[in-house]
């Protein structure tokens, strides 16, 4: 099994850091607060490339951030899905659900944040990448679907607070935005808590709002969209008490929780992607076994007779009705209750209602 690795920050980094901090703590955490809004870019790996070859490619400028960004698009007559990478990633990296999701007749939009991939720019922070979102829906949406990856993630929960509409959301491996985000920061680049003050200020001067106006918690109370929530328990990145909290404050909200998956070959797990894509499986249910049941019971004949012809002969017309029509509807929401056909089914524990 392979190690799930996280991103390291440099030693040089690092040194640097604790150079300038030595000198000066104020010069120190704007230097820190410089490095937050830059990603580290990587290599796109052969995996990605047969969906960077087959899709669409255009740059769409963002005119609320002042920032062209690379999208990605597989046609399709179905739904629109949009897909959201996370920090460091590219859009190219939603390869395998971009696939699946395409199969499936939608059509899948997925696009380089700003200081990633192709896009342009050097940096880039949270709320900017919320705009992004916020645009291609106006531009190029609306969306049926989205998917987010970790900070992916928080951004298309954002989008709600500011009036986007989709029929269902999934997270993946998302953190929460708060403190607790930038102590671990500024523990990994060097510096002390008691810079942490300094740096939260900075972050708000850039972008006008306290770090917590971005959380997912706080997006999740707000949302009555239907949302399924996926992270790995060995998740080195995020950890998933970050998702086992945040599923508490969601009204239509599910939880599955993977093992060896770590942060991002959680995005490439078969598994994973069908949970995203379950519900048609509910239609196949309907269309290969409901119809064909209402088709012999209801229409097709035998000796000349209908089937619920020959049980109306047996226990009365109306009460042959009564029976179809009960049986029927047990078989339609049978489903619901047996199977967890993605965020279809989800009980809630408090109220004791169906997800629906």
């Amino acid at each position: 099994m392979k190690s799930n690795q996280t991103l390291k920050i440099p030693l040089y980094i690092v040194l640097s850091v604790k150079f300038l901090n030595f000198f000066s703590e104020n010069l120190a955490v704007k230097y820190a607060a410089f490095l937050f809004s830059i990603p580290i870019k990587f290599r796109r790996p052969d995996r990605e490339n047969e969906y960077f070859l087959s899709s669409i490619h255009k740059k769409i400028y963002i005119p609320e951030v002042g920032k062209n960004i690379m999208t990605y698009e597989l046609e399709a007559s179905g739904p629109k899905v949009l897909l959201v990478h996370g920090w460091s990633g590219r859009g190219t990296q939603m390869h395998a659900l971009a696939k699946e999701c395409h199969k499936e007749g939608m059509n899948v939009f997925s696009f380089d944040l700003p200081a990633h991939g192709q896009s342009s720019s050097s940096t880039t922070l949270i709320p900017e990448v919320v705009k992004c979102v916020r645009s291609l829906y106006q531009k190029i949406g609306p969306f049926d679907y989205a998917i987010g990856h970790s900070i992916g993630g928080i951004c298309i929960m954002n989008s709600l607070r500011f009036g986007d509409m989709y029929k269902k959301m999934v997270t993946i491996s998302s953190p929460h935005v708060n403190v607790d985000m930038f102590k671990d920061f500024i523990f990994k680049i060097g510096l002390k808590e008691k810079s942490l003050n300094k740096l939260l200020d900075v972050f708000k001067s850039k972008v006008g709002s306290e770090v917590e106006s971005y959380d997912l918690i706080k997006c999740a109370k707000i949302s009555n969209t239907p949302t399924l929530i996926l992270h790995c328990d060995d998740d080195r990145d995020i950890p998933v008490e970050c998702s086992k909290e945040s599923i508490k404050h969601f009204k239509k909200g599910k939880l599955i929780i993977t093992k060896g998956l770590g942060h991002r070959r959680i995005l490439r797990n078969k598994n994973i992607i069908m949970n995203c894509l379950d519900i048609n499986y509910y239609f196949l249910y309907i269309l290969l076994f409901l119809f064909p049941l209402i088709y012999v019971v209801v229409l097709r004949q035998t000796n000349k007779k209908k089937l619920i012809e020959l049980l109306g002969e047996s226990v009365g017309e109306n009460t042959a009705r009564i029976l179809f029509f009960i049986v029927f509807i047990l078989l339609w929401i049978l489903p619901y209750i047996v199977f967890e056909f993605c965020d279809l089914q989800q009980i809630d524990k408090s109220s004791g209602r169906f997800f629906w």
